[in-house]
C-alpha cells in the first residue's frame, strides 16, 4: 500500500513537472524549395540588424475582383466608366475585421508593443519594424545574409518561415522572409523551333501567324486608329528589372507607327520608391528591352492619348529593382 502510494506520488508528480504542448503552435507557412538561383547565402545576420517587416493580411472579396473590374470597364454595362474611388476599394477589399485583430493580438502578446504597428491605407497589410532577433522568434526561422552573384548586392532572407496555427489562416504571407526578389531572368538557350524567324517589316497583316505587328493587333481585336486625347486618363505602366530607354523609343515613332506619331513623345515619368530613368549602361546590357516593347505597343495602340510610366524602385534594399508589391502600395496613395 505504501509502497503504490509512493508510485502514484512520484507519477503524478511526473504528470505536473512535465511540460505542457504549446497552446498555438507554429506551422510552417512558406518554404523556399532549393537554393536560389542568382544569390548565394553569406553569413548569418546580425540579431540587432532592423528589419522592415510587413504581415500581408488576407483580403475579402478577391473572387468578384473581375466580375467588379468588367462591369465598369465594359461599354455595355450600364456602370461604364463609374470608376470606383480608392476608399470604396479599400472597403471592398480591406480583411475582415477579426483577421486584422487577430493579428495584432498575437504579435501584442508577442512583445512587439501596439505603438510600433501601423496599417496600410489600404488595411492589408500590418507593418513594423523588428530586429532579426524578434523576427526570428516571431516566425521560428533563422535570417541569413545572402549576396546577389552579379552584383554583389546584400539583403537579408530566410529558408522557411512558420506561424501560429490560430493565425496562420489570416495571413497571406510576411515579408521579408523567403523571397528574393528583383532578379534578372535566367537565361535560357532559346530551341531551335522557336528560332527567330526574318524580319522583313513591322507593318501589315500578311504574316500574322508568324509576326506580330502593330496592324495585326488592330485586325485581330478590332481596335479603331485612336482620335482623342483625354487629359487626366493616361495609360499607366509599371517597370521594374527593365527600363524605358527614350532613344529607342524615338527611333521606332520615326520608322515603325502608322498614324506617325511624333518622334519628340515620351511618357510622364513618376519615380516609385527611388525608382531611376534609364541610361546608356542599362541599354547596353540589354535592360530596356521589355519595356521599349511595352510603350512602342502602348503607344501604337492609344495614340493621341499618351502613357504614363511608373519606375519601380526600393530605397530599403537598394541593390533591388522593386516589386510589384511596391507597386500596388504606391498605386494606394497616388
Amino acid at each position: 500500500m505504501r509502497l503504490s502510494l509512493l508510485l502514484s506520488t512520484a507519477l503524478a508528480g511526473s504528470v505536473i513537472a512535465a511540460p505542457s504542448p504549446p497552446a498555438d503552435p507554429h506551422v510552417l507557412h512558406e518554404k523556399r524549395h532549393g537554393e536560389p538561383v542568382a544569390w548565394k547565402r553569406h553569413s548569418r545576420a546580425d540579431s540587432n540588424l532592423m528589419l522592415p517587416v510587413r504581415v500581408g493580411l488576407k483580403q475579402r472579396n478577391l473572387e468578384h475582383g473581375d466580375r467588379w473590374l468588367a462591369d465598369v470597364a465594359d461599354p455595355d454595362s450600364p456602370n461604364f466608366g463609374k470608376h470606383w474611388s480608392a476608399e470604396k476599394v479599400a472597403n471592398y477589399f480591406a480583411p475582415h475585421k477579426e483577421t486584422s485583430d487577430r493579428t495584432v493580438d498575437w504579435l501584442v502578446a508577442s512583445a512587439i508593443q501596439a505603438d510600433r504597428l501601423k496599417h496600410s491605407v489600404g488595411r492589408n497589410w500590418v507593418e513594423f519594424q523588428a530586429s532579426v532577433a524578434e523576427a526570428e522568434r516571431l516566425f521560428n526561422t533563422e535570417y541569413h545574409v545572402y549576396q546577389h552573384k552579379e552584383s554583389g548586392g546584400y539583403r537579408v532572407a530566410c529558408d522557411e518561415y512558420a506561424l501560429p496555427r490560430s493565425v496562420r489562416e489570416h495571413v497571406d504571407f510576411v515579408m521579408p522572409t523567403v523571397q528574393l526578389d528583383g532578379l534578372k531572368p535566367v537565361s535560357q538557350t532559346r530551341p531551335a523551333a522557336l528560332a527567330l524567324i526574318p524580319i522583313t517589316g513591322l507593318t501589315g497583316v500578311s504574316k500574322c501567324s508568324s509576326l506580330i505587328t502593330i496592324d495585326c493587333i488592330r485586325a485581330i481585336y478590332d481596335i479603331p486608329i485612336g482620335k482623342t486625347n483625354h487629359s487626366g486618363n493616361q495609360l499607366g505602366i509599371a517597370e521594374w528589372a527593365d527600363y524605358l530607354y527614350l532613344p529607342d523609343l524615338k527611333i521606332f515613332f520615326e520608322n515603325f507607327t502608322n498614324p506617325k506619331i511624333p518622334s519628340d513623345v515620351v511618357p510622364e515619368f513618376i519615380s516609385i520608391d527611388g525608382g531611376k530613368p534609364s541610361n546608356l549602361s542599362v541599354a547596353k546590357a540589354d535592360e530596356v528591352v521589355e519595356s521599349a516593347l511595352d510603350f512602342q505597343t502602348a503607344y501604337s495602340i492609344i495614340w493621341p492619348q499618351t502613357t504614363r510610366l511608373y519606375q519601380n524602385g526600393d530605397s530599403i534594399n537598394v541593390d533591388s529593382v522593386g516589386t510589384f508589391n511596391i507597386f500596388l502600395d504606391a498605386l494606394v496613395w497616388l
